[in-house]
This record gives C-alpha cells, structure tokens and sequence, in this order.
C-alpha cells in the first residue's frame, strides 16, 4: 500500500515575447532576442568607437569635417561667381589656372582689388 509519489510538474521557460518554449538559460527566443541584441551591438560599436578615439583626435576630425563643408561652399561660390561647374571650381581651389576672363571674378570674390593696365590691351 505504498503510494506511487506524483510527479511535479515541470515548469517550462517561455520567451518574454512570443511566449514560444525556450532553453533555461534565455528570455527571448531567436527572433526575439535579434532587435534587442541589434541595438546593443550599436550602442556597444558607439563607445568603443569613442573610447578608441581621444578627445583632441575628435576634435580633429570635426575640424576636418568643417573645412569639407566650407570648401563644398566655396567650391559653389567660385562656380556661382564665374559660371562654371563645380568640378572646374574645385580644379581652381586646387591650383588650377584659370582663364583669365575669369580672374576679375575671382579677384571680386576673394576680396582683392585688382587694376589692370587696360592699355596694354589696347592696340596703337
């Protein structure tokens, strides 16, 4: 007359989202755990990136940035000022001759007065 002892129910682990039956050891099945796992990896990507870079190599490159933009305007502004492409303005920027039908412009542009000796340009 012994009686048989009865067996506990096993609790089962469920993921947190979809409730599907999941391992002990985790919260979220695969699909669920991915955007979760996807933002730490980002966040984690954020400070390494920060603490590989120090602070005066930082503002470095945010001084790079700055003379990027500032060229890509003045770029725009020679092209504007002398009707030409940007890709030109920029050959100029560079070091480029430009023609000289374009170089009063310029001149304007920069800030420096220019004088040219009309009358060489004049024929006798």
């Amino acid at each position: 007359m012994f009686l048989k002892p009865e067996r506990t129910p096993q609790i089962q682990n469920r993921c947190l989202g979809c409730g599907k039956a999941i391992g002990k050891e985790h919260n979220q099945c695969g699909a669920c755990a991915i955007p979760d796992a996807t933002q730490r990896l980002i966040h984690a990507a954020r400070k390494g990136r920060l603490a590989g870079h120090p602070p005066a190599a930082r503002a470095k490159e945010g001084r790079k940035q700055r003379d990027r933009v500032t060229a890509r305007s003045f770029n725009s502004a020679i092209a504007l000022a002398i009707g030409v492409s940007r890709w030109y303005a920029g050959r100029i920027r560079h070091g480029c001759r430009p023609h000289p039908q374009h170089w009063r412009a310029l001149a304007r542009l920069v800030g420096v007065s220019v004088q040219l000796d009309e009358t060489k340009n004049q024929t006798a």
